[in-house]
């Protein structure tokens, strides 16, 4: 998954932001514009079924992305598991570690030989 640039973040956190008033707004203007309690009981109901559509794809979206986001989860889980345990790059590095110690002090105590040799 690319990492989103944070403008097109932004932009889509937003962006239902704007539909959503959008469908408060609409309903009450077709119930103002019909005429008559037939039109205006009509258009209660329509806009009882506007407002209950945008409840019933707000579940949706939300179902959506409750899904989207235990994936991402178990991703970063499976991930983490990863880190914790050493691989094999890990293990050579503490045996080249153990090997460049050996090799100081063999260099440390050859070194102090050839001293007490010089001296003595």
């Amino acid at each position: 998954m690319q990492k989103m640039m944070k403008w097109e973040t932004v932009f889509f956190r937003l962006l239902p932001l704007f539909f959503l008033p959008a469908v408060f707004v609409a309903a009450p203007a077709f119930a103002q514009a019909g005429k008559g309690e037939v039109a205006a009981l009509a258009s209660a109901g329509d806009q009882r079924d506007s407002c209950l559509e945008a409840v019933r794809l707000l579940e949706e979206q939300d179902r959506k992305l409750s899904r989207e986001l235990q994936q991402i989860k178990r991703e970063i889980g499976a991930l983490s598991r990863n880190l914790e345990e050493p691989g094999w790059r890990e293990a050579v590095a503490g045996v080249g570690y153990i090997f460049g110690l050996l090799g100081l002090a063999a260099f440390f105590t050859a070194r102090r030989k050839t001293k007490s040799e010089k001296n003595g």
